[in-house]
């Protein structure tokens, strides 16, 4: 027991004195600590480390329902304890993640509930509306962001019990058994989740909208002189889902619209018809003061004539063509229109009066020809709005430089094939020249995605349930969006799942504190790809967390979230249209590209190495049919080995593994059961000129064998990546493969022993100074510039691959079979024969390892009788004979056994009575540095296999 509430005379001072050690660091703590109550942090105030959470939590119990329904003020504070419990305390705490979730959930419904008493009570009183809507709007908007908080909580918590899941069964997240995950996401938390979204959808689509509606009244004036000009495309059937765009942009618009519809003549027909169906349905009046005008860019001669000068290896169809001719849209526009907006149709909506985004174009500098955002789920320019200055474009024959543009793309990466190509090979590769492009306000482009989460963009790893109702929580109306930056446990949440080890605990809440706490967010640079440190650009040039946006824009996939859906609905003219008509907008075709996945796949991926950074460990990730773990490791102490656990699933042999290290030299490679006892494989000693394989156990090394070469040496890639296979077969045969080396030998009995009876767990170091990152040459976890990372590929063989038969199998057992003769002649010659007999029927290999051999040697033969001698020296070769027939499987004594014999002894003659070859191994650990004479006599004492 231990004296908490005698210390402490508050919880919240408890919460602020007991964090463990190993989680929050005294300058940390200091800061929340009171200075007369940091002598009472020891065990006899705080209790146990490990029991700490669970104390804090079993007081919070103690709060009875009736006064967290009764009091607001109680429930925030049960819910600051709680984050702060997780937070500071234990990040994995199930129950600690379960109540947070249900207490945010229960206070976000109160506070509902107490908001529409107020709108009856206003109602049953007959007050105006817009005299309600003026009170009552900035309640209604904060209500809804504590129920999108509090439904994000909820959501977080199924991810969580998915990902935990997987990780406490060594499996992948697809292959989670959903019920289990249901089965700990229980009725209740369902039946809150559900009352939550729902409460939710009532105000964002139905009392935030009215409210907003009674507030601001736009009104378009008659005379207006300067229409804004606006270039939209539209191909086939796709008018219906087009016009949910423009429909968003005609209920805030200030002044009148001169829409350019660019399409092929299917397309503009359909645009047509469209409109015909509008009116018959009387809601044509919505587009007063709209001029339509179109354009068939497939008749243009101007597009014509630029497409028979674009690249022909671009992989271009009829969307990308329209897209390029809205790139080069001086060429096909009036040459009185001096200035137009683009923009997608279908999976746009615009949320502000498109006057504003106009203004934009009085803020371009003189070397502006167009501007345009970036999108934050991808590091770069996203094409699906763009402000074109027409005039500066025909100054600057800006078709020329699109032409260029195409040709360096194709050379550079082959991506060549829309505007969105081309805007970013202009912005960003015009070396001597100031970009031609103006990032766009953060408020223009808002993506609403939430990519801390695990499964932010997966619908098929969420319970169906609620994927059916997951929203983004920066969703404060239907029309009403904001920048939602991700809190400490909101982060925390999105990667507690993660093994602990070493001071990951710290590291994590560092990261997430660091991270959560930032008030800007998705700053961009003149001339860079994505997006920058807050520290390092204007203010002006990053989003405000909690930033209302005036564009929302739905890329690709992310079309699948249901909520997007009800929203497209809601903004939509038609009452009619089918979900399908949704899911084919546009440029869809164009983000469903194999090489889309495959970019969305290197920016997941580029997302893990920066986690890794952050996280201090290693993350994985399944690719192909195995899985990939990259690490990352600062910690050394003198010489001293320190290894970094991989979160891959225990392999018994037999098994294979690929892996790739850009370490230049010293990557351990560690099988088993960590220090305690494992087989390793160090590739690259001394520098990168040899490699071995040994047996740790408890800190201490058995020397196994060696080789006079390394992956490094042998297969080094274009991209800095040293490749090699290890495979280790049932009967213990171990093969280490790199370029056209191969080497290894049979692991001795006792050792495979310990490989069979206990899980294999893989393990990885590297030399120091090196952050993790994964890079487009290769498919693999690679380092960058700092460097230590690894990747590591498990898959199973089949079992007929580990089958040894014909000449390849007594190839095998010849070469085992010269090595043990070898070893043999070698102490007979040295008058160590006595110990020969002994020490092969103990242990085979141990037979060549120099040192230790030779001490047993010395220690041996002051007690054993001549005899043994002479009986050892009888019996060994017949027993060698046995071992290689045995190994081979054959019957072929003769050929076998004698060559082995006749070869056995040829070299021992030859090579005459040198060391072990691994004396130099045994007692020195293989990254000390070794003398160039020392190498080379432990090289030519080797047994080559």
């Amino acid at each position: 027991m231990f004296a908490g509430s005698q210390c402490f005379p508050t919880l919240i001072l408890y919460i602020a004195c007991c964090p463990p050690s190993d989680v929050v660091p005294l300058q940390d703590l200091i800061l929340t600590c009171p200075e007369e109550y940091l002598e009472s942090r020891g065990e006899e105030c705080c209790g146990a480390p490990k029991d700490r959470a669970d104390f804090i939590l079993r007081v919070l119990t103690a709060v009875g329902p009736s006064k967290l329904t009764a009091e607001p003020e109680e429930r925030s504070y049960v819910i600051a304890a709680l984050e702060r419990v997780l937070v500071d305390f234990e990040h994995k705490s199930l129950e600690g993640w379960r109540r947070l979730a249900v207490t945010t959930a229960t206070s976000a419904c109160l506070q509902a509930d107490a908001l529409k008493d107020e709108m009856k009570q206003a109602a049953d009183e007959n007050r105006l509306v817009a005299d309600v809507a003026g009170e009552l709007l900035p309640r209604a908007l904060a209500t809804s962001r504590v129920l999108a908080k509090a439904a994000l909580r909820l959501e977080a918590f199924s991810s969580y019990l998915l990902a935990q899941a997987a990780v406490d069964s060594g499996i992948t997240f697809p292959e989670v058994d959903q019920q289990e995950v249901r089965h700990q996401f229980d009725d209740l938390l369902m039946d809150y989740y559900k009352m939550v979204v729902r409460e939710h959808d009532e105000l964002a689509f139905n009392i935030i909208p009215s409210f907003q509606a009674s507030s601001v009244k736009r009104v378009v004036p008659v005379n207006s002189i300067s229409p804004v000009y606006l270039l939209v495309l539209n191909l086939g059937q796709t008018a219906k889902v087009g016009f949910t765009t423009l429909w968003s942009i005609l209920r805030l618009r200030s002044v009148p619209l001169h829409i350019f519809v660019l399409g092929d003549a299917a397309g503009l027909e359909n645009w047509r018809s469209t409109l015909r169906d509008l009116e018959a349905s009387g809601k044509m009046r919505s587009l007063n003061l709209i001029e339509l005008e179109y354009v068939d860019f497939t008749t243009n001669v101007n597009f014509q004539l630029f497409m028979s000068q674009y690249p022909s290896d671009c992989d271009v169809n009829k969307i990308g063509e329209a897209l390029l001719a809205r790139f080069i849209c001086h060429e096909l526009l009036p040459s009185h229109v001096d200035r137009v907006i683009a923009m997608d149709l279908g999976d746009v909506l615009v949320l502000d009066d498109i006057a504003d985004l106009w203004a934009q174009f009085d803020t371009f500098e003189k070397h502006h020809v167009f501007a345009a955002a970036h999108i934050s789920a991808l590091s770069h320019v996203n094409g699906g709005l763009a402000l074109y200055d027409l005039s500066r474009m025909r100054a600057r024959n800006w078709t020329s430089l699109a032409l260029r543009a195409a040709r360096e793309g194709l050379g550079r990466s082959g991506d060549c094939i829309h505007d969105q190509s081309l805007m970013n090979t202009l912005h960003l590769h015009s070396p001597g020249e100031p970009s031609p492009m103006q990032t766009l306000p953060c408020r223009w482009m808002l993506v609403p995605a939430t990519e801390w989460g695990m499964f932010w963009n997966s619908p098929e790893l969420v319970l169906p349930e609620v994927r059916e109702r997951r929203r983004y929580p920066g969703m404060v109306g239907a029309g009403h969006f904001e920048v939602y930056c991700p809190d400490p446990v909101d982060l925390l949440s999105g990667w507690s799942f993660l093994l602990s080890t070493g001071n990951t605990r710290q590291r994590l809440r560092t990261m997430s504190l660091l991270k959560g706490n930032q008030r800007l967010t998705q700053c961009t640079k003149e001339g860079t790809a994505g997006f920058v440190h807050p520290r390092d650009v204007h203010p002006s040039r990053c989003c405000r967390c909690g930033e209302r946006a005036s564009l929302v824009h739905i890329p690709g996939d992310m079309k699948q979230w249901s909520f997007v859906d009800t929203l497209f609905r809601y903004h939509s003219p038609f009452s009619d249209w089918e979900e399908k008509e949704l899911q084919e907008t546009l440029t869809r075709q164009l983000w469903q590209k194999e090489s889309r996945f495959a970019e969305q796949s290197r920016h997941v991926q580029g997302a893990a190495g920066q986690m890794v950074e952050l996280y201090g460990g290693e993350v994985c990730f399944r690719r192909d049919f195995g899985m990939c773990c990259s690490a990352r490791n600062e910690l050394r102490e003198g010489h001293k080995v320190l290894y970094k656990t991989l979160n891959m699933k225990p392999l018994p042999p037999p098994f294979h593994l690929e892996v790739e290290t850009t370490a230049k030299s010293d990557a351990h490679l560690l099988m088993g059961q960590g220090p305690l006892n494992s087989l390793e494989i160090v590739a690259g000693a001394h520098g990168g000129t040899w490699s071995a394989a040994r047996w740790v156990s408890e800190g201490s090394f058995v020397a196994l064998t060696a080789f006079d070469g390394s992956p490094q040496q042998d297969n080094r890639d274009k991209g800095g990546a040293a490749k090699y296979s290890v495979q280790l077969d049932e009967d213990g045969r171990l093969l280490v493969r790199h370029g056209l080396s191969e080497w290894g030998f049979y692991l001795p009995e006792k050792y495979l022993n310990e490989l069979r009876q206990h899980p294999v767990g893989i393990y990885a170091e590297c030399p120091v100074g090196a952050s993790c990152t994964w890079t487009r040459l290769l498919p693999a976890c690679l380092d960058a510039s700092r460097a230590l990372t690894k990747s590591l590929t498990c898959s199973w063989l089949e079992e007929h691959l580990f089958q040894f038969a014909g000449p390849e199998s007594m190839g095998a057992s010849l070469a085992i079979c010269v090595g043990l003769v070898r070893c043999l002649l070698l102490f007979v010659l040295t008058a160590a024969a006595a110990v020969c007999g002994c020490a092969v029927m103990a242990d085979l290999n141990t037979l060549c390892y120099g040192n230790e051999a030779h001490r047993l040697a010395s220690e041996f033969l002051a007690v054993v009788p001549r005899q043994v001698t002479s009986f050892a020296i009888i019996m060994l070769p017949p027993l060698c004979c046995w071992l290689c027939v045995k190994g081979s499987g054959g019957s072929r004594w003769t050929t076998g056994c004698g060559g082995a014999l006749a070869a056995g002894m040829l070299i021992g003659v030859l090579a005459g009575p040198l060391p072990g070859p691994y004396a130099f191994f045994q007692d020195v650990d293989v990254r000390d540095e070794m003398t160039h004479s020392s190498v080379q006599r432990a090289i030519s004492g080797r047994t080559d296999l």
